[in-house]
């Protein structure tokens, strides 16, 4: 059979294989479609389609969302192209996660063709092709490239191109469009970007603006989520002396996972009295990337894993950071960070007073298996135990 012209913008899961944005299983000709949805499956999983079965076709078709497989055969266009399957002039841009046989293009292809097919590998690390451009069969280009112009063997006559622009550390992103659904109601590919690296080591990704205390705090919502503080923030102090006005950023169960760039900014008033807790200050639990943010006129107390910055930070960043308030616990106490576990913290510092019981520390309490560089502290660091 024949798929042509149609698209799905819908959150697509299942919890078995064969999962497609477009359609699961391929059986004939898919031409002219895209998906932007999140995919989820277990194996051949695929933006477009999950398997691309023998003789079958693939053309002209996109998938610009994040494609999930708990096992094998993951590809952001196509899952698993077989034999004498054919996949041409085709991109993706999601994030592409699997187990084995993992591509930003194709999880595997088995004497197969694909041909003018790319990915965007700002957002996908996987490679092409069973996370390899090995092959040559597909490309990985920048979302500044794949939106510049239009990829090599993409007719005019069938796509428009994008257009990409930058602004310091903002971009806007249109990706390249199919022209049946130009002058109607399908949506276009347009992402607001922003730069979490440098210059020198780019990193861009979508992100969320955050201007208020409520949206500071209403991370914990959506942990993954990447996000840019765009003015400083003073929490409303408690209402009652012992109280708390904030719940930290992340936890064990579920920890912080995204970016946050405070942009320079800082946060101030952060008052947290939770001397029975584990893992407390602006953030509690970080797997992700904090950069360029101040916690200032702080007072944070905890058990274990606490800090100005981050209680808890999981191979994680913290880079471009300081505390200026008080922090006190019972262990793994420190002005940045409690505990770094296998993360790396550079260029931070801290003046305010820390105290503790065991493992203290002017910016980390406790540093297992990660870096610090280019640290400092001048606020007085008090312990009653050992370390």
């Amino acid at each position: 059979g024949t798929i042509e012209n149609c698209y799905s913008t819908g959150t697509v899961s299942g919890t078995g294989n064969n999962v497609g944005g477009v359609c699961g299983y391929n059986n004939g000709t898919i031409k002219n479609c895209y998906s932007t949805g999140a995919l989820s499956g277990s194996s051949y999983v695929g933006g477009v389609c999950g398997r691309n079965d023998y003789n079958s076709t693939i053309t002209n078709c996109y998938s610009t969302g994040a494609v999930r497989g708990t096992a094998d055969y993951v590809g952001g266009v196509c899952g698993y192209n077989n034999k004498r399957g054919t996949i041409t002039n085709c991109y993706s841009i999601g994030a592409v996660s699997g187990i084995n046989h993992v591509g930003g293009v194709c999880g595997w292809s088995e004497i197969a063709t694909i041909t003018n097919c790319y990915y965007d590998k700002d957002f996908c690390s996987e490679g092409g092709i069973n996370r390899s451009d090995a092959s040559g069969m597909a490309t990985g280009k920048t979302t500044a490239e794949l939106c510049g112009s239009l990829p090599t063997g993409f007719d005019p006559a069938v796509w428009t191109a994008g257009s990409y622009s930058a602004d310091g550390k903002k971009a806007t992103a249109t990706f390249p469009q199919l022209k049946v659904f130009e002058n109607t109601s399908a949506p276009t590919t347009t992402l607001s970007l922003y730069n979490f690296g440098t210059d020198e080591a780019p990193d861009w990704d979508t992100y969320t603006e955050i201007s208020t205390a409520e949206e500071l705090q209403n991370i914990n919502n959506n942990l993954s989520g990447n996000y840019v503080l765009t003015t400083d923030i003073t929490l409303t102090a408690p209402e009652n002396e012992g109280d708390s006005n904030w719940t930290a950023i992340g936890t064990e169960a579920a920890p912080f996972t995204g970016k946050f760039d405070g942009n320079g900014h800082t946060i101030s008033g952060i008052v947290i009295n939770k001397s029975g807790e584990n893992d407390q200050g602006l953030f509690g639990y970080s797997k992700g990337t904090i950069i360029n943010v101040g916690v200032i006129n702080s007072d944070i107390t905890g058990k274990y894993n606490v800090g100005g910055v981050c209680g808890r930070n999981y191979y994680g960043t913290i880079t471009n950071c300081y505390s200026t308030g008080t922090v006190s616990g019972s262990s793994w106490v420190g002005g940045v960070c409690g505990y770094n576990n296998g993360g790396t913290i550079t260029n931070c510092y801290s003046t305010g007073a820390v105290s503790g019981s065991s493992y203290v520390g002017g910016v980390c309490g406790r540093n297992e298996g990660g870096t610090i560089e280019n640290c400092y502290s001048t606020g007085t660091v008090t312990g009653s135990g050992d370390y």
